[in-house]
């Protein structure tokens, strides 16, 4: 059942007859229910499309508070979690069809133009990842500036589960950690981004390779 917005000459959101309401970027959206063919079986193409779908969604489900930061220079036509789920069906899941896997090293949470710093290493301790850069500024350069923020993502994939910030260390610290005791004793992957201080601007990810986290001291 539909809901009309502001009275009876408005939008309205959900289906009424054969049309459907939607809100898209602060704009009231109306499109007509496309038909069926119950009798039509999906195409080979269609049924890989559909299960890598699906597939990514595991991951978009949780990923994408992040992506609406990480992504959000990007959201013209397409929201930033679009853009990013995008970059991961195309470049993020291998395998075929029925057996999908991530591709963790080509994974891309974070995209933009701020500089990265370099000699980025993540290393695993009890309940945590640590993450260390060399915490290079050069006055004046407005795509390294000393308060940009790091962004640090950890995926399980074991558990399918993942812990991110995007609020850790600054770049100026030249480390940073973030607590995973969840995953005590689990190989996880690791990511680390930045984004500057008003959240305009972002890096491009780096992929800082798989951890295997002791277990946890009793």
């Amino acid at each position: 059942m539909g809901k009309l917005q502001k009275g009876l000459f408005g939008g309205f959101t959900g289906k009424v007859g054969n049309y459907v309401g939607y809100m898209s970027k602060g704009q009231m959206l109306i499109r007509a229910v496309p038909k069926r063919n119950k009798k039509r079986k999906c195409s080979t193409a269609q049924q890989h499309q559909r299960a890598k779908f699906a597939f990514g969604q595991i991951y978009l489900k949780q990923l994408a508070p992040l992506f609406n930061i990480t992504f959000a220079n990007y959201t013209k036509y397409k929201s930033a979690s679009n853009v990013a789920f995008s970059h991961m069906l195309n470049d993020g899941i291998a395998g075929v069809y029925p057996r999908f896997v991530m591709d963790w090293p080509k994974l891309l949470i974070s995209k933009g133009k701020l500089h990265l710093p370099v000699n980025i290493v993540a290393t695993a301790e009890t309940n945590k990842i640590n993450f260390n850069w060399l915490p290079e500024v050069i006055d004046g350069r407005e795509d390294m500036r000393p308060t940009d923020r790091s962004v640090l993502l950890v995926i399980c994939p074991e558990l399918q589960q993942s812990i991110y910030t995007a609020s850790g260390a600054s770049r100026i610290v030249g480390a940073a950690a973030i607590e995973v005791a969840s995953f005590a004793g689990k190989e996880v992957h690791t990511y680390i981004a930045f984004i500057s201080e008003d959240g305009k601007s972002a890096s491009n990810s780096v992929y800082t390779g798989m951890q295997k986290l002791p277990k946890a001291v009793r």
